[in-house]
């Protein structure tokens, strides 16, 4: 039995996104009840530990949450109720329903599976997750936002968004034992 925790202890209800917290990034879903989510993923690989590539086709699927989650932590992230009015809970779920199967076009950029997430809750895409290639960092903004990816060694060590009243970012650089860790921190 394998039991999977929120990590903002609330059951999700029909319409609610989800974010799920995987190494190097987090996953979007929408819960559409009776314990499913439906969900946007590059290549058909719902459960992937790895951080998605620019480019390619994606899969629109309906799999069980504690699938989709596996072992890794994740909560009910309705993060833009306060700017933007979500659609009536019967419209996400059957457009959610409705795109079952269907492949679209992927791009961390400009179409990640959070893109498709809030375009169900809200009516229209909203990401900060951006793309990332291998030596680059990417950053990406509008008068509102900010978003960026920083490698180092060629692979991808920090994603970060910085929002509105957000001005500056800090990098911080964390040894522990071998590993080497960045955090951001927003001022």
């Amino acid at each position: 039995l394998k039991v999977t925790i929120c990590f903002n202890k609330k059951q999700p209800k029909p319409g609610d996104l989800i974010e799920i917290f995987r190494s190097g990034y987090q996953h979007w879903a929408v819960y559409i009840g009776g314990g499913y989510v439906v969900h946007f993923v590059l290549n058909g690989d719902s459960s992937s530990s790895t951080v998605p590539v620019q480019g390619g086709m994606g899969v629109v699927l309906k799999e069980k949450l504690e699938e989709v989650v596996g072992n890794n932590r994740w909560k009910i992230n309705n993060y833009l109720d306060g700017k933007n009015k979500p659609q009536k809970v019967y419209a996400i779920v059957k457009q959610a329903v409705g795109f079952i199967g269907n492949q679209l076009h992927y791009n961390l950029a400009t179409y990640n599976c959070k893109h498709f997430a809030t375009e169900l809750r809200y009516g229209k895409p909203v990401s900060q997750q951006v793309g990332c290639r291998p030596g680059v960092t990417n950053l990406f903004g509008t008068e509102s936002y900010f978003v960026g990816v920083v490698t180092y060694e060629g692979l991808p060590v920090l994603t970060f968004e910085l929002e509105e009243s957000e001005f500056t970012l800090t990098l911080c650089k964390i040894k522990i034992f071998s590993m080497v860790y960045y955090r951001c921190c927003h001022f």
